[in-house]
């Protein structure tokens, strides 16, 4: 990996940080039958250099506001068991699981605009917009077969866009004595959508990207 960041201030209530990152993945992998050495081992290969840019605009709306935009852009590389055509069994379920050598690696374009606002010292209210375009995700697919083996696939392209809340208060407001806690929590809605190669036969052709939940809440002390 190689990174590159710079930061720029061209007027007086903007800064803008922007960064690039050039990143090369290589993985090669032969998958082989221990108890048949006269099988051909098979082959699977992963190369990818990808430039990955990102950068920040943030103007300060007051002393305690301030409005941020960003865009990026991530990759997601399959893992070794998504790979290896080699079997294993499900840990619940007991389905037979099994890697595809011809999956590719998957890229996510992010954008979000968030507007911050910092009532004290430690103290935070904020509302995001955001949304992913992601190129090639990776899901998980079953396969017609008396078993219904489950296997791995990338879709053609998938979409979140949503909404996210957080809120942040030192509970000293309380008591003096609680000033080292501090109570933090977000809650998003999240809309997300797929679409899947033609001809296949896994689900319909319109839903949710697989495993996305539409709501997700965290609470910290």
């Amino acid at each position: 990996k190689v990174s590159y960041v710079t930061f720029i201030q061209p007027l007086k209530k903007w800064r803008l940080l922007a960064g690039v990152r050039l990143e090369y993945g290589l993985l090669r992998m032969e998958t082989f039958e221990p108890f048949n050495p006269d099988a051909t081992p098979i082959m699977s290969e992963l190369s990818n250099l990808d430039l990955l840019p990102s950068a920040t605009a943030t103007y300060t709306l007051s002393k305690k506001q301030l409005l941020r935009f960003a865009v990026a852009r991530t990759a997601s590389r399959p893992d070794i068991r998504e790979l290896s055509p080699a079997t294993f069994n499900a840990v619940t379920g007991g389905r037979q699981i099994y890697g595809n050598p011809e999956l590719e690696r998957a890229l996510i374009n992010h954008a979000d605009v968030r507007w911050e606002w910092f009532p004290k010292r430690g103290d935070l209210v904020s509302v995001s917009l955001f949304g992913k375009y992601f190129e090639k995700p990776i899901e998980t697919v079953v396969i017609p077969s008396a078993q219904l083996s489950v296997s791995f696939d990338n879709a053609t392209s998938a979409t979140n866009m949503g909404i996210e809340f957080e809120a942040r208060r030192s509970l000293s407001v309380i008591s003096p004595s609680l000033k080292p806690f501090t109570l933090a929590g977000n809650a998003s809605w999240i809309n997300s959508s797929i679409v899947v190669p033609e001809g296949t036969i896994q689900t319909n052709t319109e839903r949710p990207l697989q495993g996305q939940s539409p709501y997700v809440f965290n609470a910290q002390l």
